[in-house]
Order: C-alpha cells, then sequence, then structure tokens
C-alpha cells in the first residue's frame, strides 16, 4: 500500500470545540485506515502531543513566508509518499499544482466547497481518483473517483433491536447549528410534534451561543427540545443510539449544494433514519427522507421501521468498502 502525507487542517481526535464530530470522525477514520503518519498541517501547534505522527505545523500571518516554508515542508516530507489533502483550500492550492506538476498523483478528500466551483472541479479533475460525497464536484461524469472508501466510524455501526429507542420517537439534529443549518426548522417542528423528543447537539455556525437558547425558548412550548451542547465523542455516540430519526435541515444555498453531511453517514451506522432538506438523488441505494416522514412517523409499522435500517446500513457498508479507495 502506498504511504501518504497528509495536508489540510488538523483538529485533535477529541476536539470539543469542532463545527462537527461527524466531520472530526471521517478525518481521523482516514487517519487511522491509511496509516498515516505524515502530516502537513495548516492550523497552529497548541495542544497536539501525538508521538505517532509527524506533523509539521504551518500557521503563520506572513504570506510570503508561508508559501516559501510549505512548499519546503512538504518537498521535505513527502518522500517518496503521495499527497492526499483533505479538502482544497485557497491556502494550500499551491501545494496542490505543485503535487501535480511534479507528477506525484496527488489526491484529494473532498467534503467542502470553499473555493471557486469551476476551479475546484477542475483541480479535483487533475488530481487522481478524488474521494468525494456527492458527484456535483466532478467537473466530467467519466470522471474516475472513489465514494465513501471506508473512513466511516465502524464503533457506530449497530442494528434497530434498542428497546430504548422503541420507547418514544427521539429526532436529533447534529454538527454546527445556526441559520443555514435548521436550527429554526428543527425546533419549530419540536412545537408541533409535542409526543416527540427532539435533542440538538453542536456549536454555534455564524450566530451565537446565546441566539440557540433564544430559539429554543421561543419554540419549546412542549418542553420536549434538550441541548446537549458539544459533547464527547463517546457522549456523542450514546446519544445517536438513543434516538430514532437523525435531521439534516440545511439551506438550499450554493455551499449546501456540493455538500454531502457526514452527519447523515453517522446517523445511518447508528440505525437512525435520515431525514434531510435536500434531495441526495445521487445516492438511489440510500433512502432518506424529506422532513414529512415525521407526520407519519409514529404510523410505521416496527418492521417497516427495521427494513428501512437494515436497506441503509446494508447499502452503507457497500459504500464503505476499503477496497474502492485502492
Amino acid at each position: 500500500m502506498s504511504e501518504f502525507v497528509l495536508i489540510g487542517t488538523l483538529n485533535r481526535r477529541d476536539l470539543k470545540r469542532g463545527a462537527s464530530i461527524a466531520a472530526n470522525n471521517f478525518h481521523w477514520n482516514a487517519i487511522d485506515l491509511l496509516q498515516i503518519k505524515r502530516i502537513i498541517s495548516i492550523n497552529s501547534q497548541e495542544e497536539f502531543n501525538n508521538d505517532r505522527l509527524e506533523i509539521g505545523f504551518l500557521y503563520t500571518t506572513h504570506k510570503m513566508k508561508y508559501l516559501w516554508k510549505s512548499i519546503m515542508l512538504l518537498s521535505r516530507m513527502y518522500r517518496g509518499h503521495v499527497p492526499i489533502f483533505y479538502n482544497i483550500e485557497w491556502y494550500t492550492i499551491h501545494l496542490l499544482l505543485w503535487s501535480i506538476l511534479m507528477r506525484k498523483r496527488p489526491r484529494v478528500i473532498a467534503l467542502d466547497l470553499s473555493i471557486n466551483s469551476i476551479l475546484y472541479k477542475i483541480l479535483l479533475y487533475l488530481s487522481h481518483r478524488p474521494i468525494i460525497l456527492r458527484s456535483k464536484f466532478l467537473l466530467s461524469n467519466a470522471q474516475d473517483h472513489v465514494l465513501f472508501p471506508g473512513f466511516l466510524s465502524e464503533d457506530l455501526v449497530r442494528g434497530s433491536s434498542n428497546s430504548l429507542k422503541e420507547s418514544r420517537t427521539r429526532c436529533l439534529l447534529c454538527g454546527s447549528l445556526g441559520p443555514n443549518t435548521g436550527l429554526e426548522n428543527f425546533c419549530e417542528l419540536a412545537s408541533i410534534y409535542n409526543e416527540m423528543e427532539f435533542h440538538i447537539a453542536g456549536i454555534p455556525h455564524r450566530i451565537q451561543e446565546s441566539e440557540i437558547y433564544k430559539v429554543i425558548d421561543k419554540y419549546n412550548v412542549n418542553s420536549n427540545i434538550v441541548y446537549h451542547g458539544v459533547l464527547s465523542r463517546k457522549d456523542y455516540r450514546n446519544l445517536l443510539h438513543m434516538c430514532n430519526l437523525g435531521f439534516s435541515l440545511r439551506a438550499e444555498n450554493k455551499e449546501n449544494k456540493y455538500n454531502f453531511p457526514s452527519k447523515i453517514l453517522d446517523y445511518i451506522s447508528a440505525g437512525l433514519i435520515p431525514i434531510s432538506s435536500i434531495d441526495y438523488n445521487e445516492f438511489a441505494n440510500l433512502r432518506i427522507y424529506s422532513p414529512e416522514l415525521l407526520s407519519r412517523y409514529n404510523f410505521l409499522e416496527i418492521q417497516e421501521r427495521e427494513t428501512i435500517i437494515f436497506g441503509n446500513t446494508s447499502a452503507l457498508k457497500e459504500y464503505n468498502k476499503y477496497e474502492r479507495f485502492l
């Protein structure tokens, strides 16, 4: 197997202030699975202490110093390794172009569209078999790419036999919480469906935490909204396993059009039925529902729910085969 040097923003494995535990899990699962030992990190060195990894930190506010230092660091650290970029950002484009020109066959894990979409697609086209969550990232339908290559949390996978799940319907919204990620829409549903519990976990996104409490107070007329704040990995996993329905209520803006929420993958892995405000038509094998399911969920037979969960987890395992990456 090829050895890799990973380039991107590295967060601690147990980070509690990140926007998404699901996204951080995906990142570290990639590091573990690919047995990556060398990382070039764009963020600062604080709080990192890992003897297993050789980490080169590039954090600096001096642009010219950053450009020179980053190229020298990549030249030193790759040493025959394959560069693999965790997302394409403005501050790593030059490293990706350098890798392409030097014929290092760089690979890209494309989760977020953070730059011009045409430029993004061209860079993915020039990279070798990009790892993507949505086919909208690609410049050409014939482009060779990989979906979900074994980077999902194996410790989340379970069936729907948890008796606690059947005692009461529990809905979950996790990740970044704000105006573009469905916080208010989720809380509004809680004011309508008083017989259900609505759980929220994550951090503010483009709002203050005080505003999260204001939204919850506005709609918590049935006292059925529970805000957990930022959770540890263990507590996040436990919350997933006690819930039935997992929500992704993103606004249909350009940024979200190209993203596929990694939280949906965690929902399915943990045996939740996923509910999304955006259609992901390229994943025909995954049954992802619109919020209208909520009005009839309690009328679904238990057997039907288990069929949905079994079908989704089976399909996800096919996407998640590590061999697809190779």
